[in-house]
């Protein structure tokens, strides 16, 4: 059961924790992780399956003496200090002001995140001041003082660029468009491209607003002298506002057109579908695709306008539905085929619906690691038949060893008796090696409050005979909480 696990310490007492199945896609688990004090956690998780805990943790302890903190590390580096600041290029702006913006100057302790918001400061400098092409590149330099400590020097160069002005004429945009068209242009590298994304932008609300005839333009309006301001004109002839706006569908006879109403909102197209009508057209087909309809062909016409209304005609040929003609089981050796047909279930004869396969590849999956073969691949490939509309499954499964436990082996366990240690594992030789037993086992030790650590790994045993059964061991590490 690989996962791949990452924490960040978001403060110096926040902790985020992500954590995704390597073998599942969908098995995600996040959890938040809040120490308002040293002997106080607040816990909060989101498991693989959806569930959800809320822990509070209280450490209290009674009588003795207080247990003695391991001391910090006397070998570990100091961290590293902010040598100097350098600003570079074209900033066009007295560097006394510019290094008034930024937070991290010569003797800071150096922190990357804060690194990063002088840089974002710097931006949003001139930003503010209508410099939308002003790019700004954060680069460090790393040396070694004479007493070993790490000293970084930080560089920008900056280039300013003109200042620039957006000019709207014909149709007041609201202020939040407006800025969307501003961000659009301080991350646009190329003016052919930036005019296509103001146009884009601007027309999109004026969709919205249900001016669905609007004719957009920009251009960059030429200046006579290069370092005067940039202008780029957007003009806008509105036309007629249609009140009422529909999406026609035609040709349906298995889907419901309010289903397809629901598809739409559900993705936002209700506006895309007037400036994207081939979006349109994928998302239909691809949700007819997933219901089984594999030869569905859909086809968006143009608007109608009467009145005040306004209709986009989408037409629909549904097609047959798809059925599955055979389910090949391939590999099965250990286990009988019938059983993993079983727990496959999707069988001939049934109607093809390909989003139910991948549940049905996981159920196998499941079968297998109960019985302990922690090592099984299961793949599931279709032929697909568009003459016959049918569709042939078959189901690989590399199965591997099955694991049986051997024996168990503690090992840490000083003063905590062997009952209390059994009692919590309750592993039973000769089963399979269940993996999900033993996250079970580690969870109920660390239950007990004994034990700081808990660790169970599972490993083969040498002196066993090759063979499709794998005796292992768990070998369960534990280190004691301080008494």
């Amino acid at each position: 059961n690989a996962r791949l696990t990452i924490g960040k310490n978001l403060s110096s007492n926040v902790e985020l924790v992500f954590s995704q199945s390597l073998r599942e896609s969908g098995d995600i688990t996040w959890i938040a992780i809040y120490h308002p004090r040293r002997d106080l956690e607040v816990r909060g998780t989101t498991q693989d399956d959806g569930s959800r805990s809320y822990e509070f943790r209280h450490d209290l302890d009674f009588g003795g003496r207080q247990v003695a903190r391991p001391a910090a590390d006397q070998d570990r580096q100091p961290p590293a200090r902010v040598a100097g600041v350098a600003l570079a290029g074209r900033p066009g702006f007295d560097e006394r002001e510019l290094r008034s913006v930024l937070h991290l100057g010569t003797g800071d302790r150096f922190d990357f995140y804060r690194w990063q918001q002088d840089r974002d400061r710097l931006e949003r400098f001139y930003r503010e001041r209508d410099f939308l092409e002003a790019r700004i590149s954060a680069t460090r330099r790393e040396a070694t003082a004479p007493d070993d400590r790490s000293l970084v020097t930080l560089d920008y160069e900056i280039e300013r660029g003109p200042r620039t002005t957006l000019v709207l004429d014909g149709y007041a945009l609201p202020d939040g468009v407006i800025a969307d068209m501003k961000r659009a242009w301080e991350q646009a590298v190329f003016d052919g491209f930036l005019l296509d994304d103001l146009e884009a932008i601007a027309t999109r609300r004026l969709i919205g607003d249900g001016y669905l005839q609007a004719q957009v333009s920009g251009e960059v309006v030429p200046q006579a002298d290069e370092s005067a301001t940039k202008q780029i004109a957007v003009r806008i002839a509105s036309g007629p506002q249609f009140k009422e706006r529909t999406i026609g569908f035609m040709g349906q006879t298995q889907v419901s057109a309010d289903a397809l109403d629901m598809l739409v909102r559900a993705r936002g197209l209700d506006v895309t579908a007037w400036l994207e009508p081939d979006e349109l057209k994928r998302v239909v087909e691809r949700y007819y695709q997933s219901l089984g309809y594999l030869s569905a062909a859909v086809s968006v016409e143009s608007p109608v306008f009467s009145g005040v209304s306004a209709t986009l005609p989408v037409r629909i040929a549904e097609g047959e539905p798809f059925q599955i003609a055979s389910v090949d089981i391939q590999g099965a050796g250990l286990k009988p085929e019938s059983v993993v047909r079983k727990a496959f279930g999707v069988a001939a004869g049934a109607r093809y619906v390909p989003s139910s396969l991948d549940p049905a590849r996981r159920s196998v999956e499941v079968d297998y690691l109960r019985d302990g073969y922690n090592d099984v691949r299961v793949l599931v490939t279709t032929l697909v038949d568009r003459e016959r509309s049918r569709v042939d499954v078959a189901v690989k499964v590399d199965e591997g060893h099955q694991q049986v436990l051997s024996g168990v082996e503690v090992r840490g366990a000083r003063t905590t008796t062997g009952g209390v240690i059994d009692r919590a594992l309750d592993l039973e030789p000769g089963t399979p090696a269940n993996l999900s037993d033993y996250q079970r086992a580690q969870r109920r030790l660390y239950d007990t409050g004994v034990f700081r650590t808990a660790d169970i790994e599972l490993t083969p045993v040498d002196s066993a005979a090759p063979g499709p059964v794998q005796p292992v061991n768990a070998v369960v590490t534990l280190e004691e909480l301080p008494t």
